[in-house]
């Protein structure tokens, strides 16, 4: 991985696996976040089944969770929680504490059920109140948005033709856009 300064466009830092005390990504990498409270962490995840934690300061992993299996941006942060969402037949959505690392939840894509045909590509915390979280699948091919305020009970669901690969919440209004295998962005008004 590569990180630039914005202004000058010059390389700041490159972060790559290297020692088995400081190891890096053995495959693919789908998705990248920094860290909204500190600017020099970033979390990467991918292919290998593990989200690593990087300093861009000291170029290197200094921590990692085994297990999320990851093939698009399925990887967000808010405050101490991290979400992913793993291409996979069960845990898809999972929330784990940023401080040991260790999950916190699995949020089951029909509440009380165990759903195998929910592949999850994307998943979002929602950027305004931090109350919902959205997520895209194939398979199924849907998005769901879930409550964190209500044991995460799925409370809107869109269906698509084809699989649905990225999801994005507005950054101040109750809007999220879609877009998928069908080739289109789709704008959803959030009402609660």
């Amino acid at each position: 991985m590569r990180v630039y300064d914005e202004g000058t466009k010059s390389l700041l830092s490159e972060l790559t696996g290297g020692f088995w005390q400081y190891p890096g990504h053995s495959n693919r990498i789908f998705a990248l976040k920094f860290n909204p409270e500190d600017p020099n962490i970033i979390m990467s995840a991918g292919w290998d089944q593990v989200v690593y934690f990087w300093d861009i300061r000291d170029k290197r992993s200094f921590a990692s969770i085994y297990g999320p299996s990851i093939t698009g941006d399925a990887l967000d942060i808010s405050g101490n929680e991290i979400l992913t969402g793993s291409w996979r037949n069960r845990d898809q959505l999972e929330l784990w504490d940023y401080g040991t690392r260790k999950r916190i939840s699995v949020i089951d894509w029909e509440y009380g059920t165990k759903r195998d045909t929910a592949f999850v590509y994307t998943c979002q915390f929602s950027k305004k109140g931090n109350a919902e979280i959205l997520a895209g699948c194939s398979n199924l091919n849907e998005v769901k948005v879930f409550d964190r305020t209500s044991e995460h009970r799925d409370i809107g669901k869109l269906s698509m033709d084809k699989a649905v690969f990225n999801v994005d919440f507005a950054n101040n209004r109750d809007m999220f856009s879609v877009c998928g295998a069908d080739g289109r962005v789709h704008i959803v008004q959030l009402n609660k």
